[in-house]
């Protein structure tokens, strides 16, 4: 049999198929434990063990088959790590978009006037060296826990142009004024935590692509959007979905961020 050399056009099948054999082992073994463990009381069973051994054989197999069909349908299969990883990295163009906006500080009385009616307050505003830093927040909370159950971050960097020097720092300096404003660790802020980055500037630069076009990867408890401005060149930024997890996350953070820019783009 002919194996499969892993491309971006077959790999939704291959892959498709490995988490079709996750889910179904799981499924399996869940719903064999609960058996198990019910059937005693409505029919007799002679050996119960027999029927504990039979699922976990059975689960386990099912389980195996991801890693089955890998060996035997994929060329080189030891590499597919490696490939996800080549896959996560490739440059994703930016979804692009007009606006009618033609300076920042328009941009940043209209935002203002905007986040009063939609439960976002300004909890810090700084001026650094070579930008300034502007970050609003929506926190919910529970009333089991000191943390919150969620929390909505606008981080709204501003520079002429954007460097590697000041998104390094912008990072560093915007981790350090949350956990200045909440008293915690970045960690202990919140269960969830979304942030949306906006970075606005005079003109494109390369840095300002490579960010755009390097995509905005989702974690499991923190969901990213990266968006960008260019006054000059008047258009808007998106930056896609990367490394194939947490989409649904994506999708759900990208349409409020279009409900709440919604003036942004030219219609």
């Amino acid at each position: 049999m002919k194996k499969i050399v892993l491309t971006k056009e077959n790999a939704k099948k291959v892959f498709f198929w490995m988490k079709f054999s996750i889910a179904a082992g799981n499924i399996w073994l869940f719903g064999g434990l609960i058996l198990m463990f019910t059937l005693p009381f409505f029919i007799e069973i002679n050996d119960p063990n027999a029927i504990f051994v039979a699922v976990w054989v059975i689960g386990l197999f099912v389980l195996s088959v991801p890693y089955l069909y890998l060996v035997f349908t994929v060329e080189d299969p030891n590499n597919v790590g490696e490939w996800l990883d080549r896959q996560s990295k490739k440059k994703t163009n930016a979804q692009k978009y007009k606006t009618k906006i033609e300076t920042f500080d328009n941009f940043l009385s209209i935002t203002d006037n905007h986040f009063k009616g939609k439960n976002y307050s300004q909890i810090c505003s700084e001026k650094f060296e070579n930008y300034n830093m502007y970050v609003y927040a929506k926190p919910i909370k529970n009333s089991w826990s000191s943390l919150f159950s969620a929390l909505d971050l606008i981080m709204i960097l501003r520079a002429e142009e954007l460097t590697a020097q000041i998104l390094e720092n912008s990072t560093f300096d915007y981790t350090k004024l949350l956990e200045s404003y909440y008293n915690e660790t970045f960690d202990d802020i919140a269960y969830h935590i979304n942030m949306t980055t906006i970075v606005c500037v005079d003109r494109v630069s390369s840095e300002f692509s490579k960010l755009m076009n390097g995509g905005a990867e989702q974690e499991f408890r923190t969901g990213r959007i990266i968006a960008g401005i260019s006054f000059c060149g008047r258009g808007v930024y998106v930056a896609k979905n990367v490394g194939g997890f947490g989409i649904t996350k994506y999708k759900k953070n990208r349409k409020e961020f279009f409900e709440l820019f919604d003036w942004l783009i030219a219609k």
